[in-house]
């Protein structure tokens, strides 16, 4: 009985005050931000940002001001060094982004890779490794739930593959319909094998999705008859996994008044972000009715 009275006494104390408080909080350190990857089959790609203070307003005006233009970033692997080489990519007549690559280096399943950025003073390493791919099975759709009441254009698809025998295995997965590109998973893209290591997969992956774009709870996840589907299982390591998922957790968490802060684990020493290897295994389906 104490514990509400208690609680509902600091309610009153919540609805009675009428103070303004303002409260002045300190602008933090800029930092780098590193979202860069490469995976077997594939040159690597490295996008360079400026952290942003979480209170802090933005709008596409300042996207360029976003991007770290002219670092000098490198790639070492069995002892050779390559350049990595600026790339702006317009995205329409106001907005251009700007990704570093290297495009004549392939990525290779077992090589490490480690890379160093300088720009503006600052140094950034990180390493990583492509992990084994793990093969798909096969691919195969299921009607929605709701057919039966006029869903039925809509499908989820299922992916089979089977899991390592050795324990620790992790994985990333994305999605790309039709001649759109590849989308990891809206709401978690990243999960390992703590449940079921060792056996046969047979799972639903709902269909891959950008933040940016609209939400549709009536078609989310769902893929529709008539599309041509690519599904892409990417094998990675621990700290790509962690990083990942704590992204996500702390995405969906965002705005939630209740909700606690979540550390959002790196491999970027000197900087935020992740440095990533891919082990990618791709198949296809065509959804027919």
């Amino acid at each position: 009985m104490m514990r509400y009275l208690f609680f509902i006494i600091a309610i009153i104390n919540l609805i009675s005050c009428s103070k303004e408080i303002t409260i002045d909080l300190p602008t933090p350190e800029e930092k780098f931000v590193v979202e860069g990857y490469i995976e077997n089959g594939n040159p690597p790609a490295i996008l360079l940002t400026r952290s942003q203070p979480y209170f802090s307003s933005f709008s596409l005006d300042q996207i360029d001001d976003l991007f770290v233009k002219g670092a000098s970033i490198t790639l070492s692997c069995e002892g050779q060094v390559y350049n990595f080489i600026e790339f702006p990519i317009p995205i329409d007549s106001n907005t251009t982004i700007y990704i570093y690559s290297i495009p004549t280096i392939i990525g290779e399943v077992g090589k490490k890779y480690d890379i160093k950025i300088e720009a503006e003073g600052k140094i950034l390493t990180a390493s990583t490794h492509i992990p084994e791919p793990v093969a798909i099975d096969s691919l195969y759709w299921i009607q929605h739930p709701e057919f039966d009441l006029g869903n039925d254009s809509l499908v989820t698809l299922m992916a089979l593959f089977k899991d390592p025998d050795t324990s620790g295995n992790f994985y990333r997965y994305f999605t790309k319909r039709n001649n759109e590109e590849f989308k990891p998973g809206y709401f978690g893209s990243v999960f390992d094998d703590l449940f079921w290591n060792g056996i046969d997969i047979d799972a639903p992956f709902p269909r891959g999705q950008n933040k940016t774009e609209d939400f549709d709870r009536d078609t989310y996840s769902y893929f529709f008859k008539g599309d041509h589907v690519f599904f892409k299982l990417a094998s990675i390591d621990q700290i790509t996994y962690d990083f990942w998922r704590t992204l996500e957790q702390d995405d969906a968490g965002s705005g939630n008044p209740f909700g606690t802060a979540t550390k959002i684990l790196s491999n970027i020493e000197g900087g935020l972000g992740i440095w990533s290897g891919y082990g990618i295994s791709i198949d296809t389906l065509t959804i027919l009715d």
